[in-house]
């Protein structure tokens, strides 16, 4: 690494590493690369900052993760110190990616830690059909290498790990993060679910519970719906994501809430 780009390249990545935990801002943003699949900002739960994804399967995965409560940070596209990755290359005799003849920082997809000892995971996310391609797997596995020096968990998830209904239902609760609603709030509401629901069959669908207290409370249609997306995305009700949310009855409804605790439940799978 002694030409002029390699020098301004880690000139670049020094910057970039010497960021704070609190101003963490990953190495690719969505503008900065022409995604083949879709791009997208999202704004995460688990950190309250907008995160970067250049594939819809990225976004799944992080979907997946920002719901879990056992994940205490995410990290996207996370840089790859160049000189360590290129001087593994070279003992390995794996090309190191670069473009048009100049070297490349690699990234990680995500860089995850839980809450169990802080313990990090580095994640990859491939289409599964990319896994036949020897250039990936080459790739990956100078990723892997690198990660496991530093004695780090290195995955690989594919579309095939990531279940679609629970991405779904989660895509569908997160937009009732960004709800500025206080515990009194949120508590209130529960309480009232609670209360019409005791009084009703235990087989009943969500969305015709919604609809009676609608009628009963002389709300505009879906308000009481949109309720419920709220107590469950801020996890005053606990349900089952790997099942659609339009089969929810009023039995997971009252198994799932307790209004004796304002507090975030895990997700149950």
């Amino acid at each position: 690494m002694t030409s002029k780009h390699s020098a301004n390249l880690l000139d670049k990545y020094n910057l970039w590493s010497a960021q704070s935990e609190a101003s963490y801002e990953p190495w690719l943003k969505v503008h900065d690369v022409s995604s083949k699949g879709v791009s997208s900002i999202v704004l995460g739960r688990t950190t309250g900052r907008n995160h970067h994804f250049l594939s819809l399967i990225e976004l799944s995965a992080f979907l997946l993760l920002d719901w879990n409560e056992d994940v205490i940070d995410i990290k996207e596209q996370f840089a790859l110190d160049p000189i360590q990755s290129n001087l593994l290359a070279d003992e390995t005799g794996i090309k190191h990616p670069a473009v048009r003849g100049k070297l490349i920082v690699m990234t990680t997809d995500l860089l995850i830690k839980l809450r169990k000892q802080s313990m990090l995971i580095a994640i990859q996310i491939k289409p599964s059909e990319q896994l036949d391609d020897p250039r990936v797997i080459e790739k990956l596995e100078l990723e892997r290498r690198y990660w496991a020096r530093k004695k780090v968990t290195f995955l690989i998830l594919t579309e095939k790990d990531i279940p679609k209904s629970v991405v779904e239902n989660v895509q569908w609760l997160q937009p009732m993060l960004a709800e500025s609603l206080t515990t009194s709030e949120l508590e209130h509401k529960l309480q009232l679910y609670r209360h019409i629901a005791t009084q009703c069959l235990v087989t009943m669908p969500i969305r015709m519970l919604s609809q009676q207290i609608d009628t009963a409370y002389d709300l505009p249609m879906g308000e009481s719906l949109k309720d419920l997306r709220k107590l469950v995305a801020h996890r005053y009700i606990s349900v089952d994501l790997a099942h659609p949310f339009y089969e929810l009855t009023v039995k997971d409804i009252l198994d799932g809430s307790d209004t004796s605790r304002g507090q975030v439940y895990a997700i149950t799978r």
